[in-house]
């Protein structure tokens, strides 16, 4: 009897844990490491705004940009290794012109997103114009040993 509630309470540990770890609200926003760098261009003549949202279906989503002129670049910062991310594209009335659904499975920069691109649904990532390339972690830096090879 003395192990039942031991196992109990293991379990009520660890589960939360392990949910946690998966949870991208858990990644630190700070963290530049936790994003990849995007950039979106209004190429559709007139004036857009930009929208990152909770799903595709358009709930909890938030003005990222403000108005974009025509021509205008809009640089943005998504988390990588999520899951397909979706934005929503709208004029300056607010209707919906359609989706660009942001896909980066691991840090990478340097894609780029034309909002004239957008679809009318966010059933599935959009290709960038400009492809991303991998963001790499900088080389360590090599040991150096005090008096140099020949100390000893």
């Amino acid at each position: 009897m003395g192990a039942r509630p031991r196992r109990a309470w293991l379990a009520a540990v660890l589960v939360p844990g392990l949910l946690c770890a998966c949870d991208p609200a858990t990644v630190d926003p700070t963290d530049p490491a936790n994003f990849s760098a995007v950039v979106f261009v209004n190429d559709t003549g007139s004036p857009a705004v930009l929208f990152e949202c909770g799903d595709n279906r358009g709930h909890d989503c938030h003005d990222m940009s403000g108005p974009l002129a025509p021509g205008e670049r809009c640089a943005q910062r998504v988390y990588w290794g999520a899951g397909p991310d979706p934005w929503q594209v709208r004029d300056t009335r607010g209707r919906t012109l359609g989706w660009l659904v942001v896909d980066t499975p691991r840090r990478e920069s340097g894609a780029v997103y034309h909002l004239g691109d957008a679809q009318p649904r966010a059933d599935r990532p959009t290709a960038p114009r400009t492809p991303p390339h991998p963001v790499h972690a900088a080389a360590p830096r090599p040991r150096q040993v005090a008096g140099g090879a020949d100390a000893g």
